[in-house]
């Protein structure tokens, strides 16, 4: 998932069980519309001194 160097980022995600484990995945859409966040189960952030998270990176999801 791609992300500005520089600029904080929240990322709306659904969480899923995938070999026995809970991933994280992006909700995408516009960040207004109010249909990505009824259909996420939470939001992550990705820090502004990185250039984005790569498949499969350990995340902490703050749960709506």
């Amino acid at each position: 998932m791609p992300s500005v160097n520089g600029r904080v980022d929240y990322v709306r995600v659904r969480l899923f069980e995938k070999d026995g484990s809970l991933w994280a995945g992006p909700v995408f859409g516009k960040s207004g519309l109010l249909n990505t966040m009824t259909g996420s189960d939470g939001i992550i952030e990705v820090a502004a001194n990185i250039e984005g998270l790569v498949a499969g990176e350990q995340v902490e999801v703050s749960l709506f």
